[in-house]
């Protein structure tokens, strides 16, 4: 049971990370362009 709520939690930490990159990624491209 732990092991599988700490798996989910890597899950919801990689959405995190993912979604915060590609805000950066997009908010960059505004700027440059």
């Amino acid at each position: 049971m732990q092991h599988s709520l700490s798996c989910a939690y890597d899950i919801f930490i990689d959405i995190r990370v993912l979604a915060r990159i590609y805000l950066f990624s997009r908010r960059f491209r505004q700027q440059k362009s």
